[in-house]
């Protein structure tokens, strides 16, 4: 006993460092910037009623012979500035159906960014979850939001596209070649900075049938409004698991790193991150009201209740043996 009490010890002190940051980790998120912020990521700034240029208590009076300033013209009034485009109201029917467990139509064929003809299966490994991002590259703001933001989060993710997960976007016009896609993903690696991630972060195009068949698979609703010229739908990450399965959704143009990892860590089973990472992600559960993950503080309680008790019952155990 005394030498396994060592050991012992130590796979408690892991046990500690994997809960231990995981505390409140689930609900520290960035802030999510409105369409304006998220276009151009600048705020107007304010003046302050008391900064010098309105303190007039501060003002120091002037000599008695000063001679007084000519007068000037007002200054004509500038021009408005142009308003940065709004996001096109999505309507209601056009939804996303979550469809967890569903398997992918991995013989769907599409174009990749090279052009190069590619089966769906093609981009999975069974080792590696993959993320699948319904985007078009024509598009004019939602999409860019989602992806910009997407980059963000994947900057503070341990991993890099290719090593660990992949990331596959599909463009849902049928219309958009491979010369567009590999257009955007250029753009977007050399923001993301990862050597390495144009080997795991892939730009798809397609036909219709294929595109619609993969769209219905996953319940991505999108239609054509021919009035403004663009595709209607909504934004998610849809996370699959290294067999092609749907495992995750996170809706909307701005998924927190510390859910990305989560849904990755779950989807993967085993076969991405640490053993430190893996007891981390265990003790936190999906929200499907909330559609976020959050610890689980019953589980958690539970678990450290056990380190106590055991830490207890060994140290009893130890001393009795050195008092025989």
């Amino acid at each position: 006993m005394m030498s396994f009490l060592p050991k012992f010890l130590q796979m408690l002190v892991l046990l500690g460092f994997c809960i231990w940051p995981a505390v409140g980790a689930a609900e520290k998120q960035a802030p999510i910037p409105d369409a304006k912020t998220a276009i151009d990521g600048k705020s107007t700034p304010s003046v302050s009623a008391d900064s010098p240029a309105t303190d007039q208590k501060n003002k120091p009076a002037e000599p008695k012979n000063a001679v007084p300033a000519p007068k000037t013209q007002p200054a004509a009034p500038a021009e408005p500035l142009a308003k940065p485009p709004a996001l096109t109201a999505i309507p209601a029917d056009i939804k996303i159906v979550e469809k967890r467990g569903a398997a992918l139509p991995l013989d769907l064929v599409f174009t990749d960014d090279a052009g190069a003809t590619r089966t769906l299966g093609s981009y999975f490994d069974g080792q590696q979850p993959v993320v699948l991002v319904p985007v078009y590259y024509r598009c004019p703001l939602l999409c860019n939001i989602t992806l910009n933001r997407m980059v963000e989060t994947l900057k503070d993710l341990p991993w890099t596209p290719g090593d660990g997960y992949r990331i596959v976007a599909v463009s849902v016009d049928a219309r958009e070649t491979a010369d567009l896609a590999k257009s955007k993903k250029s753009v977007y690696i050399k923001d993301l900075g990862m050597p390495g991630a144009e080997t795991g972060w892939h730009f798809l195009t397609g036909k219709k049938p294929a595109i619609t068949a993969l769209m219905e698979t996953v319940g991505f609703g999108y239609r054509y409004d021919p009035d403004k010229m663009e595709y209607l739908h909504r934004a998610a990450l849809i996370v699959i698991t290294p067999a092609g399965e749907v495992y995750r959704y996170f809706r909307g143009a701005y998924t927190p790193p510390v859910q990305l990892k989560l849904g990755l860590l779950k989807a993967a089973d085993g076969t991405l991150g640490t053993m430190k990472e893996r007891l981390w992600a265990g003790i936190f559960t999906y929200d499907t009201d909330g559609r976020k993950y959050r610890l689980n503080e019953t589980l958690l309680l539970i678990i450290l209740g056990g380190m106590v008790f055991t830490v207890l019952l060994l140290s009893i155990v130890a001393i009795r043996r050195r008092r025989t």
